[in-house]
């Protein structure tokens, strides 16, 4: 489970560098890393004091892709494990910052979150008719 993941990590951020990698799933990615190089299914390239982490040909044939574009493969493990699909990378960080895109998205206000529940409050089961058995009899 460990080395699916970090090959799902890598192959959907990818290019990503070992150190965020470890940021993600702590320090074990060194040796996942290493055994996925071993697999030929992730290739590295040094990058200052760290490494960069992209997937192989190999991988795409594995999976059946037709193409090793981060792209392609981003759309492929979207579909496959049913996420949104993600802002392209740098995406957020290049737009201009607003005073509005500073802020959280609201949230649509509900009873719950303009007052606590009163005391007297009943659950949505209490609410519920009794199903007919818990009636009695049905005299037809």
């Amino acid at each position: 489970p460990r080395t699916v993941k970090a090959l799902t990590l890598v192959a959907y951020h990818q290019p990503i560098l070992q150190s965020h990698l470890v940021r993600m799933i702590g320090d074990v990615a060194y040796e996942e890393v290493q055994h996925l190089r071993g697999l030929g299914l992730v290739r590295t390239e040094a990058k200052g004091s760290t490494l960069e982490l992209t997937t192989t040909r190999r991988f795409a044939e594995y999976f059946g892709l037709s193409s090793t574009r981060p792209e392609e493969i981003r759309r492929f493990l979207e579909g496959r494990l049913g996420v949104a699909p993600s802002p392209p990378a740098g995406a957020l960080s290049e737009a201009p910052a607003t005073e509005d895109s500073a802020l959280p998205p609201e949230r649509p206000s509900t009873p719950s979150d303009a007052e606590p529940p009163s005391e007297n409050a009943t659950s949505p089961a209490e609410d519920d008719p009794a199903p007919p058995e818990a009636i009695g009899p049905s005299t037809d």
